[in-house]
């Protein structure tokens, strides 16, 4: 048996907002953080930064957005856990969405092209879980940015994800964070205008109050009645708009 948590707006949102930056690079499943795709996780890091601080950074006259290292590193550490480390800063290149990142090792800066982040989805949560062993099930729903013809959507459809994801958290001293990323196995995509949601119980805090934490879209949710321990389903792991702008003033 395992426990579901309470559905509230501002409690999914807490989940939303803080796996959000994963949703838009979309990294295959991996089972633990050793196992992902470094240079994802790098990226993912670099426009969570972006969409907090975008307006605190130093910029360019050519549009190039500088980022600090040691901001990356703070938020990789609020997202993955504060014993989480890169293997190291340089320049490297993003092969999700075809950017390069130049990187000054004086200044210990990396700069970001003046582009758009043309993310196909934007996050829901639509259940939290609790598992043994300090650790919560994240069940994301994957909210399309585009239509059937691969236009970029005004309002995208948050009632009707086209998949969903288990994000795995686990407890670290005062927080949970996230080690690995699963294919759920117990939503189907809506074909419809309704699906169905579990309810759940009360949320656990998220232990975390770091600043660097970015403000996702505004999902909206009705809360959902408390319901005594439910058994598991199998254990597998601001606005709406469609894309981030680095060089947003």
């Amino acid at each position: 048996l395992v426990r579901r948590v309470e559905r509230t707006t501002d409690a999914m949102e807490s989940y939303s907002d803080r796996i959000e930056p994963m949703v838009w690079f979309d990294p295959v499943p991996f089972a633990s953080l050793d196992q992902a795709d470094e240079y994802t996780l790098k990226s993912v890091c670099m426009w969570g930064v972006l969409s907090d601080q975008i307006d605190t950074l130093e910029r360019l006259e050519d549009g190039i957005t500088l980022v600090p290292a040691t901001l990356i590193d703070r938020y990789a550490a609020a997202l993955f856990g504060p014993d989480f480390r890169f293997s190291g800063h340089g320049y490297f290149e993003d092969q999700i969405f075809q950017l390069r990142y130049k990187y000054d090792e004086e200044t210990q800066m990396y700069a970001v092209p003046a582009t758009s982040l043309n993310n196909n989805y934007l996050p829901r949560v639509v259940d939290v879980v609790r598992e043994p062993g300090g650790v919560r099930r994240v069940v994301m729903g994957y909210v399309s940015t585009l239509n059937s013809d691969n236009q970029v959507v005004a309002a995208p459809d948050y009632d009707n994800p086209v998949r969903y994801m288990d994000y795995m958290l686990r407890r670290d001293g005062s927080g949970y964070y996230l080690y690995a990323i699963q294919n759920n196995t117990t939503y189907a995509a809506a074909s419809s205008s309704s699906i169905s949601v579990p309810a759940e119980e009360s949320l656990p805090e998220l232990g975390l109050e770091d600043p660097i934490l970015p403000d996702g879209p505004a999902i909206t949710s009705d809360p959902v009645p408390e319901q005594d321990e439910v058994e598991s389903a199998p254990s597998l792991p601001g606005e709406d708009d469609a894309s981030m702008d680095s060089s947003a003033a």
